[in-house]
């Protein structure tokens, strides 16, 4: 069994990395804790295949969006922070949930019945946001992925 290289590392002075929860195309997921207020986070990286400019500005993207969205709804993970490691490699902390992986939930089962419009709409409904004029779509149709609660409910 190989050990991360990772695992005890503290980013920024202040997130020390716990265990690897997820991995996927985009990049890692680690449970951490925030040293300073003693709370468990998550830590997301970039992947290292991902670097080019064009993907660090997706990525960078995916973490505001998240931020913002957070603050209007409780069906979105909080994202609280933003930088680079040592190695330059881009990473965002966010709340972390316990629970089941979508891949593993019927969450996700349920789009794949769904046509765009209402598709849509019950992302807008999630996101507590309008669906007309919102710079919502524009920036999931940019973004790589979509955090969704363990709570959240179709």
């Amino acid at each position: 069994m190989t050990t991360d290289p990772q695992i005890g590392r503290l980013l920024s002075n202040r997130y020390q990395l716990i265990e690897l929860v997820g991995k996927g195309a985009m990049g890692r997921v680690y449970r951490a804790e925030d040293v300073l207020l003693g709370a468990v986070i998550a830590v997301k990286f970039l992947s290292q295949t991902l670097l080019s400019p064009k993907m660090r500005d997706r990525f960078k993207a995916e973490a505001r969006t998240c931020a913002q969205l957070g603050q209007k709804s409780i069906h979105i993970v909080r994202v609280t922070d933003y930088g680079v490691n040592d190695e330059d490699i881009p990473f965002y902390v966010m709340e972390y949930l316990q629970g089941k992986a979508l891949a593993k939930s019927s969450v996700l089962s349920r789009f794949h019945s769904l046509n765009f419009s209402a598709f849509r709409a019950r992302f807008a409904w999630v996101c507590n946001v309008p669906i007309k004029g919102s710079w919502l779509m524009a920036e999931f149709a940019q973004s790589s992925t979509a955090t969704l609660s363990p709570a959240t409910s179709w």
